[in-house]
């Protein structure tokens, strides 16, 4: 081989590798680039994992507000409800007195009348034998 033979060999593994290179390089670029795209999607992922976690928060600490309100309602509503039985308890004795004062009021104008009735009587006899 002559030496014109390896210089030519010498430029031909040369170009070969500076082609193998390229393409390397060109991989490596495509590479970084997908780690880019990538890199940009974590990134928007963490800040919508981020806004989901404080959204999460936010409703927890509605959840537990709203809790507490149903909790006090629950407890009004038995807070009211003993009352209504108070009160129907209380209305049950009214009206029993006021069936008592009825019954009184009817024994008092019977027995008014029967008095009544006795004074006419004993005054139209008082006036018959005057």
């Amino acid at each position: 081989m002559t030496e014109v033979d390896l210089m030519a060999l010498r430029f031909k593994a040369y170009y070969s590798e500076k082609r193998r290179m390229k393409e390397m390089f060109k991989k490596v670029q495509e590479q970084i680039a997908e780690y880019h795209e990538l890199l940009e999607y974590s990134n928007k992922m963490e800040l919508r994992l981020d806004q989901l976690k404080r959204r999460a928060l936010f409703l927890e600490d509605e959840y537990q507000e709203k809790s507490i309100k149903v909790s006090s309602l629950e407890n009004e509503v038995v807070d009211l409800k003993l009352n209504l039985v108070n009160v129907k308890s209380s209305s049950q004795r009214i009206s029993n007195e006021l069936a008592k004062v009825k019954s009184e009021n009817q024994l008092l104008a019977r027995t008014l009348s029967m008095q009544s009735m006795g004074h006419a009587s004993t005054t139209s006899a008082k006036r018959g034998s005057a």
